[in-house]
């Protein structure tokens, strides 16, 4: 009676040891966790650099339509930065810091603020001092600077690291005129 009841066991646990029905189940739940964070990350991955390309894509064309004008008003300044969010679309707007300027380079090579407009950011002082490529500064001309910068908060922020900032810089000479004229009331 006891050899029999110990045959049976010895079965018993052979076969449940050679059973792998249940091996795919358990391979699945370790494996799956791994999967999920692996796809939401790079689903943030494509989110934050498709937003990059989309703040430089508003920096080029903020500079590009403040360069083809020879005076730009406040109004025509508005609809500049409207183009600039509708770029930005369909990320919220709300991160978004948009500033123009006008910088004049003198004889000495050195770069100075002649305006500026300011959406969600501090404009620069006129007449304060600025940082230029040293390939761009050609003296006695004038560049239009857009700087735009963003911060992309990831819906799974707590998962993947927090904030995101992104920034541009653009540089574009004036087209038209010697130096664009800006709006006095930016």
């Amino acid at each position: 009676m006891v050899r029999h009841a110990v045959t049976a066991l010895t079965r018993r646990v052979r076969a449940f040891r050679e059973d792998l029905s249940g091996t795919s189940a358990v391979e699945f739940a370790f494996i799956l966790p791994v999967m999920v964070v692996l796809y939401f990350g790079c689903v943030e991955i494509s989110q934050a650099v498709s937003l990059n390309r989309k703040v430089t894509a508003a920096s080029s064309a903020a500079g590009d339509l403040v360069a083809q004008a020879s005076v730009i008003t406040a109004g025509e300044m508005d609809d500049i930065i409207d183009a600039t969010e509708a770029i930005i679309a369909p990320y919220p707007i709300a991160p978004l810091e948009t500033i123009v300027s006008s910088v004049w380079i003198n004889e000495d090579g050195d770069a100075s603020v002649i305006w500026s407009c300011a959406e969600n950011a501090t404009k620069r002082a006129a007449g304060s001092p600025v940082e230029i490529p040293e390939d761009l500064l050609i003296p006695e001309t004038s560049l239009i600077m857009a700087e735009i910068d963003y911060v992309y908060v990831s819906p799974f922020s707590d998962l993947f690291g927090g904030s995101v900032p992104l920034g541009e810089v653009f540089y574009l000479r004036p087209r038209k005129v010697s130096a664009v004229g800006g709006p006095a009331d930016c």
